[in-house]
């Protein structure tokens, strides 16, 4: 947008070293990058229009369109958290430009022609995937309410280094990670001392992320009650979910402000947004110890908190130094620098004696229509590497609904298999009758007996389990070993 290609990096860096997308394997940005990449070309192309080089800016229209339409299609809560200020922004910046009304125009027409296009025919040539998900109870049928959530989890990003040395207590580290939501406070104080700056058409990008951010605070903060799960959009996305990810649009905004100052800080200015800052994360740090990181330690709070503080007093008393950037940065890559390690191949999913000897049972099966069904979340993984139609493991899309009648032809339990974008887990019962679970998400249980999934589905060729399992239609074929566990597997015979 014209104002520091600097900033810009710092916040790409920033978002990407972010806790919340290191643990979610980098999802967020996923949500995030074709979205800003298309509002780049953007703007771009109106820059392209605007030197009448009409078929450069086109192409960069395009370009910029086909990169937009992926927001549709994408992990809904994230992709309008994190991509809709990214474009409104852009949109109102290049529609707001002082040069003539035709560039501006024709940039944005052709881009969102194209976003409309590429984005419908995404979502036309996937309809029955689609129409699957959005009639099940999770997702399609989750509709949420505006509730507070717990002040340590939200500004937890400069603690969650102790999730490389320990477990959280209650929560996985995936739904504890967050952004560094604590900017925030710094953005507060940055508008409050320039907001006479400059006109008002200047700052529409820092002003709609603004905006956009106070809603979403709100709406994560704010005890509406029932009353606010009828709100179009909010009620779409979970406040736990808005609190992971906020974080990243106050980078954005953070990077948008302090890019707009002309010269240095005052100290005054950056020790208040530093001290702030400090004493948000060492009272997050302090809850966090007494609920989801007991192992967290008091010298290890107010350590990362007056890391956080002096990073902030610097990067605000100097933000056309390359130096304080570059700080916060290696400080942010410290607690995420391990969480995704760099894997060659897949290791023992396809080059162990146990999955050589799936992967040479894969062929057959799959030639005669057979099916596979294990007890166990790791051989499910084994089975779907090495290409075994199994009736356990992921269910990405929406359930099959002809299929899961099979087992349930009344549909008297379709509030626990009714579920898409998860996973089927089995747990063998012989003799005993079906029972299902779930868990509240996408998760769907069914303790079943083997014979009776075997007369539900006649494909059912071979079962695997953890334990041994005995049952008049089941025939001991083979053991091996898998991550330690002796797994038995049988044939259906019925």
């Amino acid at each position: 947008m014209g104002l520091s290609t600097r900033y810009g990096w710092f916040a790409a860096g920033l978002i990407a070293l972010s806790p919340a997308n290191a643990w979610w394997s980098l999802l967020p940005v996923h949500m995030m990058a074709y979205t800003a990449a298309g509002c780049a070309l953007m703007i771009a192309a109106f820059r392209a229009f605007e030197q009448m080089r009409r078929v450069r800016g086109s192409l960069l229209a395009i370009a910029a369109g086909i990169l937009i339409a992926g927001m549709p299609s994408s992990y809904a809560p994230w992709a309008i958290l994190l991509g809709t200020p990214l474009l409104v922004a852009s949109t109102l910046f290049v529609l707001t430009r002082k040069a003539s009304l035709r560039p501006r125009l024709v940039a944005v027409g052709i881009t969102a022609g194209a976003a409309v296009v590429f984005g419908l025919g995404t979502l036309w040539e996937n309809r029955a995937g689609l129409s699957a998900m959005t009639g099940t109870v999770y997702p399609g049928g989750r509709r949420s309410i505006a509730e507070p959530q717990p002040f340590g989890q939200i500004f937890d990003a400069p603690h969650l280094w102790q999730l490389l040395r320990s477990v959280p207590s209650g929560i996985n580290s995936s739904e504890l990670s967050t952004s560094f939501t604590v900017l925030f406070f710094v953005a507060a104080l940055l508008f409050a001392v320039s907001w006479r700056a400059g006109g008002w058409l200047q700052r529409i990008p820092e002003l709609t992320m603004a905006c956009w951010a106070a809603l979403w605070l709100a709406w994560m903060t704010l005890p509406l009650g029932e009353w606010s799960r009828s709100f179009p959009l909010f009620s779409l996305i979970p406040p736990y979910r808005v609190s992971q990810v906020i974080g990243m649009v106050a980078v954005v905004l953070v990077a948008l402000l302090l890019a707009r100052m002309r010269g240095d800080g005052t100290w005054r200015l950056a020790l208040t947004a530093g001290i702030a800052c400090g004493a948000v994360t060492v009272y997050a740090g302090e809850l966090l110890r007494s609920s989801e990181l007991p192992d967290l330690t008091v010298e290890a709070s107010f350590t990362s908190a007056a890391l956080v503080a002096f990073a902030v007093i610097v990067l605000v008393k100097f933000p056309h130094r390359v130096w304080p950037l570059t700080l916060i940065c290696v400080l942010a890559l410290i607690p995420v620098v391990r969480v995704n390690p760099v894997i060659a191949g897949v290791g023992d999913l396809r080059a162990s004696s146990t999955a050589e000897w799936v992967a040479n049972q894969a062929a057959t099966v799959r030639e005669s229509g057979k099916l596979w069904a294990s007890n166990d979340p790791a051989l499910n993984t084994l089975l779907l590497a090495n290409g075994i139609p199994s009736l356990s493991g992921l269910q990405r899309s929406g359930p099959n609904l002809e299929a899961w009648r099979r087992l349930d032809p009344s549909g008297a339990e379709s509030v626990n298999w009714n579920r898409g974008g998860g996973y089927i887990f089995f747990s063998w019962t012989p003799g005993a009758p079906t029972k299902w679970d779930n868990n509240d998400f996408d998760a769907v249980g069914v303790a079943i007996d083997p014979c009776t999934l075997g007369r539900a589905w006649p494909e059912l060729d071979r079962i695997l389990s953890t334990e041994p399992v005995t049952a008049s239609c089941l025939t001991l074929d083979h053991q091996m070993i898998w991550q330690d566990k002796q797994v038995f597997v049988y044939g259906v015979r019925l």
